[in-house]
């Protein structure tokens, strides 16, 4: 239960984390940020969870040698915006 609210409010990060970048960055840059929002996980969490974000739809992936680089969709946008509710991923509030 606990994991899973950590793992939804991860979600909700990596996605403010993408917009605030101008919409794309790779797992480096987001892991940087998710330590900003008192997350410290590794490389690997955040690669799982880009990857189940990828099947969401709400956000575009592509592997560069091991490096993945992850592009905010539409979905994803309109969740953070609080247009939208992407089950797994924590509800943004619409300010």
């Amino acid at each position: 239960m606990m994991q899973d609210l950590l793992n939804q409010d991860q979600r909700l990060c990596l996605l403010r984390s993408l917009n605030d970048c101008g919409g794309n960055a790779n797992d480096s840059v987001l892991q940087d940020c998710l330590d900003q929002y008192g997350h410290t996980v590794t490389r690997d969490v955040i690669k799982t969870h880009l990857v189940w974000m990828k099947e969401q739809g709400v956000v575009s992936l592509v592997d560069l040698s091991g490096c993945y680089v992850a592009t905010l969709a539409q979905r994803g946008y309109e969740h953070i915006e609080g247009r939208s509710v992407v089950p797994g991923i924590k509800r943004a509030r619409r300010v």
